[in-house]
């Protein structure tokens, strides 16, 4: 592939104007509730409503916490088996058994599901296999499975079937990006036909993966749309062109009116199909006020190591707004060693916090790796390490800024004793913030759920200053 820089609106520049579609998302939500059907999105890290407001996110999938979900009547809930920090065989079991349970409880319950399996929009994660065994657990084998990644909130688009992420205002196809060479998710194509292949190992050719182009969008509205996905049978594989919301609007309506008919899909998405398919109207940022943050200084964690993530802590560092301390992953291999950094970091953090000082705790860096540990154990340790000096910070903070997916959900279950939270907003595109359920050690402060693979060098700042009642000055 040549790379031509471009930006959006020249990448854009041959396709159909938008086609809006006047009140599409109050027709989409009215819909669903009408059809008493539950959006039910099974979420491979915390981080899936980063688009939208008031949901219940769930962290564990027993039955009975399943019943409790479909006893809400929320029309969509979140449950989070945090798939994508596990290895590929336990990735798969985990999804059966939420698969599994999800059929039980709506069994019993007596709904009817959406199967939503929402991953990362950069394209990390386990598929096709975490989907597969959620099918196989639910029991019901869908007609065709439509994949979406495209996040605008996070500068994703999928445009003539190559996605694509933005960076310093230039659209650069994922597969030259940094998450491409994740060391558990790499791939070679941002062509999704290809990149189908190339993750089915060859089981679903391109040349049999279906587009649903922009054109087929924009000019033929959800009629064509409908036409289209009419065609579905044996699972076939769909991929969703979408550059802007209305593109997302008029696929939720064909979507529905396909199902209508009779058809069954299960989406492999991101977070923007949520906000399409549940019909979330849209709302302005959470701000200092609706945050009501406490009047102690803030914890953040950082365990995301991607790049984007050691920009923005730098630029936190630099700022003055908040001290920090490194969780040495080389002192963690060692039981001694990892006994004294572990005591070191929290003595440090509790010193800080009594001071009135916002804290940051952040992982080494740099990858690392040796011949007795993989990539998957390592990070494992670093999980283990960071959980226990959070459970050894004595002094509540304010509020918690939780930096990375993997990061935000075992510090929720593991430190904090959550298993169920409430995500009212953003605090910025893409970053949601959740209340702790009463179980939680802390409840009754912010939680943000920064995600690593979001924002610009001053995001994690800015949110930083959102809670001190800072921005704008």
């Amino acid at each position: 592939m040549i790379l031509v820089e471009m930006n959006l609106n020249e990448l854009l520049a041959g396709q159909p104007p938008v086609n809006h579609i006047p009140d599409a998302r109050r027709k989409i939500r009215q819909h669903l509730l009408d059809s008493r059907k539950r959006l039910v999105v099974i979420d491979d890290d915390p981080t899936g409503p980063q688009a939208i407001h008031d949901v219940r996110v769930f962290m564990d999938w027993s039955v009975d916490t399943l019943r409790k979900a479909f006893r809400t009547n929320d029309p969509v809930f979140f449950v989070c088996t945090n798939s994508r920090s596990l290895s590929p065989a336990d990735a798969v079991k985990v999804s059966l058994e939420a698969g599994q349970n999800l059929r039980d409880a709506a069994e019993q319950e007596k709904v009817e599901i959406l199967l939503t399996s929402r991953s990362d929009s950069t394209l990390r994660g386990h598929f096709p296999a975490e989907l597969d065994a959620l099918i196989s657990g639910r029991g019901t084998k869908p007609d065709g499975i439509i994949l979406i990644p495209a996040f605008f909130e996070g500068g994703r688009y999928t445009i003539d079937d190559i996605h694509y992420a933005e960076q310093d205002s230039e659209m650069v196809p994922v597969h030259l990006t940094e998450f491409a060479r994740d060391p558990a998710y790499s791939y070679q194509n941002s062509n999704l036909k290809k990149w189908v292949e190339e993750k089915t190992g060859g089981s679903v050719k391109a040349k049999n993966v279906h587009s649903v182009s922009l054109e087929t969008l924009r000019k033929g509205g959800p009629e064509a749309v409908v036409e289209q996905l009419m065609q579905a049978s044996e699972t076939t594989v769909f991929i969703a062109n979408a550059a802007c919301y209305e593109d997302l609007e008029i696929l939720t309506l064909g979507i529905i009116e396909a199902e209508g008919k009779g058809k069954c899909f299960a989406y492999r998405c991101s977070a923007s199909f949520i906000k399409a398919r549940g019909g979330f109207e849209d709302r302005p940022l959470l701000t200092h006020t609706e945050l009501t943050p406490g009047n102690t200084p803030g914890l953040i964690l950082v365990g995301s190591y991607v790049d984007k993530t050691s920009k923005q802590l730098q630029r936190l560092l630099d700022s003055g707004l908040a001290e920090g301390i490194e969780l040495r992953i080389e002192q963690l291999g060692q039981k001694e060693t990892k006994v004294r950094e572990i005591q070191a970091v929290f003595d440090y953090v509790n010193q800080m916090l009594g001071k009135g000082k916002n804290t940051v705790i952040y992982t080494s860096r740099e990858i690392q790796t040796n011949s007795e540990r993989n990539f998957s154990e390592t990070g494992s340790l670093i999980m283990q390490s960071f959980c226990s000096v959070v459970r050894n910070v004595d002094i509540k903070p304010g509020w918690i800024i939780a930096k990375g997916g993997i990061t935000s959900i075992q510090v929720a279950k593991t430190a904090l004793d959550a298993n169920e939270a409430f995500a009212i907003g953003q605090i910025l595109p893409g970053v949601p913030v959740w209340r702790l359920f009463e179980k939680a050690r802390w409840t009754d402060i912010p939680y943000v759920v920064f995600p690593g693979n979001v924002g610009d060098e001053d995001a994690l700042l800015r949110v930083v200053r959102v809670m001190k009642g800072l921005f704008g000055e």
